[in-house]
């Protein structure tokens, strides 16, 4: 700081103020004085301190006030609204209140997120939920069906009112023991995503999982195997209940051979492709023409549950089986 003695006992600071910030007593027309410059703008008052007209480079103008949280802690800005909507008075008051809500240490901005949760249902948070994360069409659909329709009595509640006995309660009368863990494991998913959102302080979706219950245990999946030994046969027998194949129309004694058709050649087929790649359903059934290709031998999976591309090497079996179809005339255009 530099400073020059001009009588016996006086100092003046000749310290170089902001371009960029002001010190002015705010009233009425005061936003109306200052042009927006290259940078943000600040008008502090000088009888309330805190309280400021923020002027943006682009034109907006807005009150607003800061102080630190409990008078020591971290800087807590609130925006109170724009210039051309409030009154100088009206500002002032609002940022009086509001700097006295901060110095005490209680924050503005968490108790307005916390008011906004009033009427919150689960429901309404499935659907906000669904529409911020990346989540598979599928996995929408599941979120905003099964909640409803799996724990309709706890959707009829706000979510701050629920307790971990209302989850005791659902759990001993739900039915489907595998879907209620399902829909269990999604509120608590949701509830999660409401204490980052500020709506609630507490999961007792969770607590009741864990507190409760020690944990839903997972359910291990399927471990049914058709033998090595058995394979052949069973791959015989399939291919046996199918129609035969036109090649075969000439040859002596097919009948002797092929049963009475039970299942189409299309079902037989699918089994088939399953039981070589092992894929999923989904992913066999939504596969093009166009992610074949017949001179390479692979098969792209666009749709995997990874959400990455698949591509798988075309064994014989699969090669003749995809041809058949791809140059049948019944083949679709498409799938």
């Amino acid at each position: 700081m530099v400073t020059k003695n001009t009588k016996p006992g006086k100092v003046v600071n000749l310290r170089k103020t902001s371009p960029y910030s002001i010190k002015a007593s705010i009233n009425k027309s005061t936003y109306q004085k200052y042009e927006p410059r290259r940078k943000d703008l600040y008008i502090r008052d000088t009888k309330l301190i805190g309280f400021y007209i923020r002027i943006r480079p682009h034109g907006k103008k807005t009150y607003n006030c800061e102080a630190k949280l409990n008078g020591i802690g971290k800087k807590v800005t609130v925006s109170i609204g724009d210039c051309s909507l409030f009154t100088a008075q009206q500002a002032r008051k609002m940022a009086q209140e509001n700097l006295v809500k901060i110095k005490t240490g209680v924050n503005p901005k968490e108790e307005f997120k916390k008011q906004l949760a009033d009427g919150h249902t689960l429901v309404d948070l499935a659907e906000e939920y669904v529409s911020i994360r990346e989540l598979a069409p599928n996995t929408v659909k599941d979120y905003l069906y099964r909640i409803p329709n799996q724990m309709p009595k706890l959707c009829n509640k706000d979510i701050k009112d629920l307790t971990v006995d209302d989850f005791v309660s659902w759990w001993s009368g739900a039915k489907a023991k595998v879907s209620r863990e399902v829909a269990l494991r999604y509120v608590s998913s949701l509830l999660q995503y409401a204490i980052a959102r500020k709506y609630i302080d507490e999961n007792v979706a969770k607590d009741f999982r864990k507190g409760v219950l020690g944990g839903v245990k997972k359910r291990l999946p399927k471990q049914t195997h058709i033998s090595k030994l058995k394979i052949e046969d069973w791959v015989e027998s399939l291919v046996r209940l199918s129609p035969p194949h036109p090649d075969f129309k000439d040859f002596k004694g097919p009948d002797a051979y092929w049963e009475e058709p039970s299942i189409s050649e299309t079902s037989r087929d699918y089994v088939l492709f399953l039981l070589v790649t092992g894929k999923r359903k989904s992913e066999a059934s939504n596969l093009k023409w166009k992610n074949i290709d017949f001179d390479v031998k692979t098969i792209t999976i666009q749709k995997t549950k990874s959400g990455k591309i698949d591509i798988l090497p075309m064994t014989n079996l699969l090669w003749h089986l995809l041809k058949y179809r791809y140059e049948s005339k019944t083949k679709h255009k498409e799938y």
